[in-house]
């Protein structure tokens, strides 16, 4: 049986930029990784394709309880993909839920979480979702936030920012590497030369360069602008769009500051996101 190595984050915390740079460099690719290919090279915890096949019924007959209750098969399923290890994207919290945990135990090797900012989150969560900033800061602040099964998609348990955060870089016995999106963006040879050495590998300058440059912000914007992103949401005209961090300072009002702070500062807190004087 193979495994599964889980590349997980809160939404809009630079998963995709992360699943971008190993497709880049596991592939030896010597152009840039294609992005509409990204879902082809990384699988996904929520895919209906995946809970169909496993279920041998299309998603329409799946209520949410039994498409949750299909996670540990739909794992297996994931994990036997490759004869060793299958990188799976997921967004959700690291939790058990009626019984069941949203990651099982017995298929995985191990975890890269990302995160990044909340208070820079909440913007890019409010721009990819088309609702509000307040809306947005809500769902950061609401220990029940999910997203529902829809467009093939099944839903996904999120909790708030520190929730999700802590279900994850506390888990007991997970081998994990953790990421801070700020940390890639200052110094990406030496924070993305820490996510190959948690592989076991061991790239050459070169060669870590070079997956680097094909999975810059650039080069992915470059990329949807010229051909679309099939992972785009359907309520926003584009996927990437800033690539950078401090864009709160410049954007969130006093109180939406306070609100996310308030609800998520142990974890804030922990990985230096809290503002001065906060």
């Amino acid at each position: 049986m193979g495994s599964i190595l889980w590349l997980a984050s809160y939404p809009k915390s630079g998963n995709t930029w992360l699943r971008a740079f190993l497709a880049n460099f596991l592939s030896g690719a010597k152009t840039p990784f294609p992005i509409n290919q990204l879902s082809d090279f990384t699988a996904s915890d929520i895919r209906a394709g995946y809970f169909e096949e496993v279920a041998r019924r299309p998603l329409n007959e799946l209520d949410d309880a039994a498409l949750h209750q299909l996670r540990p098969r739909v794992h297996r399923y994931l994990a036997n993909l490759r004869p060793d290890t299958t990188l799976v994207k997921t967004h959700n919290a690291l939790i058990a839920y009626d019984d069941v945990s949203t990651i099982t135990p017995e298929v995985t090797a191990g975890a890269i979480y990302i995160l990044r900012n909340p208070l820079d989150v909440a913007i890019s969560y409010s721009h990819h979702m088309a609702v509000s900033l307040d809306d947005a800061v809500d769902a950061l602040c609401n220990p029940e936030n999910y997203t529902v099964t829809a467009n093939r998609s099944v839903f996904q348990i999120l909790g708030t920012w520190q929730d999700h955060v802590f279900s994850w870089v506390r888990a007991p016995g997970l081998t994990i590497q953790v990421v801070r999106y700020e940390d890639l963006l200052d110094d990406p040879a030496t924070h993305f030369r820490a996510v190959t050495s948690f592989l076991g590998l061991n790239p050459s300058r070169p060669e870590l360069a070079r997956a680097i440059k094909f999975a810059s912000f650039g080069e992915l914007k470059g990329q949807e602008k010229s051909g679309g992103f099939r992972e785009r949401s359907e309520v926003n005209p584009s996927f990437f769009r800033e690539g950078k961090h401090d864009g709160w300072r410049e954007v969130l009002s006093d109180d939406q500051v306070k609100r996310i702070v308030e609800v998520n500062h142990l974890a804030m807190e922990r990985f230096g996101y809290l503002p001065d004087g906060m």
